[in-house]
């Protein structure tokens, strides 16, 4: 009897795991679906939280907005990041939580970088996977720098992260974490940021631990058939 409830409750787990979705999915990656108004045109983006101390500093504008191009940008909206000053506390700062990981997911993100209105001021970018939404997270589980973005520059796949999930991190949050520098001169600094798309690949697909569910459930059926 002990094989057979081994049996049953390993058809079970994997029958189960057969119908679970993937726990890592991306919101509004395309910024078109915005929130409240912020004025001068900026709205929220839905689904991102907003950490910057002002509503203005990581928002969703218009193409085109501040002389950014619109080539290569998909839809009418892209996530405008924007510093005012030194203060860290003006400095745009964005995130959103994907979900929680699994043992063996490879999470990749890629995306259209944006450069401002400013030719003295390039846009840089720090682009994370992180444990939390801290300024500074417990765990960065990959890391992206782009400095020196021009005005109206528009490079696509110029955002990429990857990072795959080990068994320690099983059931922990991924974040994605995005945050413009500061120009350091009390001078404001624009760029923005489109058309993320994030890819979950590496583990066996769901039917496979399906059929697998169903094997061992069958074997079990069948040794209390026999019994």
């Amino acid at each position: 009897m002990r094989k057979i409830g081994t049996w049953l409750a390993f058809g079970l787990a994997l029958g189960l795991a057969g119908q679970a979705e993937a726990a890592v999915v991306l919101v509004n990656g395309s910024f078109e679906t915005i929130g409240a108004s912020l004025g001068s045109g900026l709205f929220e983006a839905t689904g991102w939280t907003n950490l910057s101390s002002l509503p203005i500093q990581a928002s969703s504008a218009p193409s085109g907005f501040e002389a950014t191009s619109a080539a290569g940008v998909t839809g009418s909206r892209y996530l405008r990041l924007a510093s005012d000053n030194p203060d860290p506390s003006n400095t745009g700062f964005i995130v959103q939580n994907l979900g929680t990981m699994a043992a063996g997911e490879t999470y990749s993100i890629s995306g259209t970088l944006l450069g401002g209105a400013s030719a003295v001021n390039l846009f840089s970018l720090t682009a994370r996977f992180a444990s939390d939404s801290g300024l500074n997270p417990a765990t960065v589980y990959a890391e992206q720098v782009t400095a020196g973005l021009a005005a109206g520059a528009v490079v696509a796949g110029g955002l990429s992260l990857s990072y795959t999930a080990g068994a320690a991190d099983a059931g922990q949050n991924l974040y994605i974490w995005l945050r413009v520098a500061p120009s350091g001169l009390g001078t404001a600094v624009r760029g923005g940021v489109d058309n993320l798309t994030l890819q979950v690949t590496g583990v066996p697909e769901p039917g496979t631990f399906g059929m697998l569910g169903m094997g061992g459930l069958a074997l079990a059926v069948a040794a209390l058939r026999r019994r």
